[in-house]
């Protein structure tokens, strides 16, 4: 039980989500109690995920001389900070993109959309808005390389890309993939026009070695990730590839426990086919006004 008068002191950890319990806030606490990052011999797949914020939760529990009440407190203020910080960031990119426009209110938006209200996208400590974080600014370098496919704009573009990637596999699949494109349609148009002896100036100089720059940081600014599982469990996204490599720890109770326990269970994809092709672009722009849960629970509700 939490005394009324410290959970009147800010935001209350009764707010802390599932996920975060026994997820984000535990390696938080498993990393500082250690005194670092370590293998888990039993093939803990969660602790082989990618965890920013836990590493930045980390540094609550290195706080000496508190309470876990302190430290709880403190991680859940840090991912609050954060969440002000992409308020902060939302004007700016409706400058980018509208110059003229008045946009000191537009981060008001943010709150017109009802899933920010709901369980795994409040703020809870959990990973999401740390993730969010990084978009916009992504964004930003995403609009300002796209003019001219310049390699140091590349760069930019690719650190906050990666803060993404390095935060959870399901911001990564929700931006990476929308973000390529964009570089892919301006790269081979880039590459057409010069192809037609168009002139482009830098942009058609840069079809190639901007795209690849790109490429080439993302590969490396998480590498820090996707090694460490390589050389721990033989798999840099393990366990995923267990078809393909030798991993260590695994069985083949494990690949049953995680085709049949974790994919099919807690996760949904539409048919191959076009209407599943529909309903997939469909979802980009209702995902955050239709609540959905895992089918194996409510489901939509």
């Amino acid at each position: 039980a939490i005394p009324s008068a410290q959970a009147d002191l800010g935001i209350t950890p009764e707010n802390v989500q599932f996920d975060s319990r026994w997820k984000h806030i535990a390696l938080a606490e498993e990393f500082a109690s250690y005194g670092g990052l370590r293998r888990f011999p039993e093939g803990w797949t969660v602790a082989t995920y990618p965890h920013l914020p836990s590493f930045i939760y980390g540094w609550a529990f290195l706080a000496p001389g508190v309470t876990l009440f302190d430290k709880v407190e403190l991680a859940a203020h840090m991912e609050f900070t954060t969440f002000l910080g992409t308020l902060v960031a939302t004007p700016a990119v409706v400058r980018l993109l509208v110059p003229r426009v008045r946009a000191h209110l537009s981060w008001v938006v943010r709150f017109c959309f009802p899933g920010f209200f709901l369980y795994d996208s409040s703020l809870s400590t959990g990973a999401d808005h740390l993730g969010a974080f990084f978009v916009l600014p992504a964004f930003a370098m995403l609009v300002r390389f796209l003019r001219k496919l310049e390699w140091r704009y590349a760069v930019l573009m690719a650190i906050p890309l990666c803060g993404v990637g390095m935060t959870k596999y399901t911001c990564t699949t929700m931006t990476w993939p929308l973000f390529g494109a964009a570089v892919a349609v301006r790269g081979g148009w880039a590459l057409w026009q010069k192809l037609r002896h168009k002139d482009l100036g830098a942009l058609a100089r840069n079809w190639f070695v901007g795209p690849a720059t790109a490429l080439v940081c993302l590969f490396a600014f998480t590498s820090v990730h996707w090694v460490k599982n390589w050389m721990w469990y033989g798999d840099p996204t393990y366990p995923t590839l267990y078809k393909h490599l030798a991993l260590d720890p695994w069985t083949q109770d494990a690949a049953e426990m995680f085709e049949w326990g974790y994919k099919d269970f807690q996760f949904w994809r539409p048919d191959r086919n076009l209407k599943g092709v529909l309903e997939s672009v469909g979802a980009t722009f209702s995902f955050s006004f239709v609540p959905n849960d895992y089918r194996a629970y409510h489901g939509k509700v």
